[in-house]
């Protein structure tokens, strides 16, 4: 069992390296970070403290972590929209929350599991054209380029599924917290919005 499940990784690690150029995001200017994202690192300054951008190196290891954090917790928390005009950021102690309580409990066990904090960030992107909410994942930054680990869409049934980061597949890409704390800009038309859904 465990020789297929090296097998399986070095399969679906290979598939994601195939493109000659890395994905990687680009930020542009900083920009002031959505109230949710505020009132957490007000509640939790420890949780946001500046880091050092950095780099993982991605190895087997590495991408079965990523892999299995992301198929946990998408199993494991039942996803529930907020109500409008609430955003509340959470990362322990729930059992249903919205895409960044999602992204924040990813972030929070590849730490546990030795992931440099630096190389996880949370981006916030607008979907489709007409979508009134935004949606936020996480991104791992590695030497094979930037994964996504996202929530499943509602007719995939894949809950576990990484992506290499491709801003082309969204409507808009909005912002994106750095390693050092500050928000960024990943597009250039960015709009005060109220919160992620």
């Amino acid at each position: 069992m465990r020789a297929l499940f090296k097998v399986l990784v070095a399969v679906l690690l290979s598939t994601l390296t195939a493109p000659t150029a890395l994905a990687q995001v680009v930020v542009g200017s900083t920009v002031s970070p959505l109230s949710g994202a505020a009132a957490f690192c007000i509640s939790f300054p420890d949780r946001c403290e500046s880091q050092s951008p950095a780099v993982v190196e991605m190895t087997e290891l590495r991408f079965a972590e990523l892999y299995v954090v992301n198929h946990l917790v998408n199993e494991t928390i039942t996803y529930q929209r907020e109500p409008p005009g609430i955003d509340i950021w959470q990362d322990r102690d729930f059992t249903e929350g919205d895409c960044e309580d999602f992204a924040l409990l990813k972030r929070r066990k590849l730490i546990s599991a030795k992931w440099d904090p630096g190389a996880l960030r949370i981006a916030i992107v607008l979907r489709n054209w007409g979508d009134e909410e935004l949606h936020a994942f996480l991104i791992a930054a590695t030497d094979q380029g930037d994964f996504v680990l996202d929530i499943p869409a509602e007719d995939s049934e894949d809950i576990g599924a990484i992506r290499t980061w491709n801003p082309k597949e969204f409507a808009e890409v909005r912002m994106i917290w750095g390693a050092d704390g500050a928000w960024y800009a990943l597009g250039s038309d960015v709009k005060t919005v109220s919160g992620a859904q």
